[in-house]
């Protein structure tokens, strides 16, 4: 099967599909991220139900464009697009929608709370991630269309064992740089609001820049094994999303003013969980390409 014999179809449906709800996904990421960031840095994690939902429903519309990739990556190269767009748009006051957040935002708080943690470079390197990783796997299927399995068993066992082993320490480090970059003070939160706590927070932009390159790989390596990738997209999304925020609230170790570990961990969270979020959206096209890609072939072939 050559890339030249995928029906129009194939290549506009995940295209226009990915058009259309990516920038309604990541403009909802965007909002309930700052929401939930806000929320925590008053020492309430719980009292954002719209930004939880939000951040949820904008994991799903991202998965939905990755399954519909399972032909062609393209829809998920042009989701990367926007969300270096409207990340950048978000971050300089542009399409901040704030009926869909619970907090009174400010336009510099929204732009603050994806500052810090470089969001939309960190966002759009998962998508590319995604994207090449999808690529790769139409490209294998195109070089054995005959064959049921792009690798014998014992080759992918190996290389599940090799991404597991790759992936998790890729993971645990890029967790650890963020709360390396997160506020560590909630200090000036009631007099300024959200902004000024991040203000007096040192830009560490090689931390960064050094998450995204990650986060990136990670997703990449998909290709090869959706284990590893999609145990480290877990593990961020339990604790930070669920088990941090309840345990928090029922212990009553919320942020509080002054510096201290324990507010860098709870403001780099809701950053941790959207990550988790978009890399185990991003990933799961990779099981439908290698599903429906050899009747694609056999179709193509009987057509020509």
């Amino acid at each position: 099967m050559s890339r030249l014999s995928l029906p129009v179809g194939a290549i506009l449906r995940p295209a226009i599909f990915a058009v259309i709800f990516a920038p309604l996904a990541l403009i909802l990421m965007g909002m309930s991220l700052a929401d939930l960031q806000a929320r925590a840095a008053i020492g309430v994690p719980l009292a954002s139900v719209e930004g939880m939902i939000g951040m949820a429903f904008s994991a799903i519309l991202l998965a939905m464009i990755s399954i519909n990739c399972e032909r062609n990556s393209i829809g998920m190269f042009i989701a990367a697009t926007w969300a270096l767009a409207i990340g950048f748009l978000q971050t300089f006051g542009y399409l901040q929608v704030h009926f869909l957040v619970a907090s009174n935002l400010s336009t510099n708080d929204i732009s603050a709370a994806q500052t810090w943690n470089l969001y939309p470079i960190c966002v759009a390197a998962i998508l590319f991630g995604g994207g090449g990783a999808l690529a790769l796997t139409h490209r294998a299927r195109e070089n054995s269309p005959d064959s049921d399995q792009l690798v014998s068993f014992q080759r992918h066992q190996g290389e599940r064992i090799a991404v597991a082993v790759a992936s998790l320490p890729l993971g645990v480090i890029a967790v650890v740089l963020l709360v390396r970059c997160a506020p560590a003070d909630s200090l000036p939160m009631a007099a300024s609001g959200l902004h000024a706590v991040i203000a007096q927070t040192p830009m560490h932009t090689s931390e960064g820049i050094a998450v995204a390159v990650m986060l990136g790989l990670i997703t990449l390596v998909s290709r090869w094994s959706m284990i590893g990738p999609q145990v480290v997209a877990w593990v961020y999304i339990i604790p930070a999303f669920l088990l941090i925020p309840v345990g928090t609230s029922l212990s009553g170790a919320v942020v509080t003013p002054g510096k201290s570990m324990g507010t860098q961990i709870l403001m780099s969270a809701s950053t941790i969980s959207a990550y988790g979020m978009i890399l185990a959206a991003s990933t799961l096209g990779i099981y439908w390409a290698r599903r429906y890609a050899p009747n694609d072939a056999s179709n193509s072939d009987q057509v020509a």
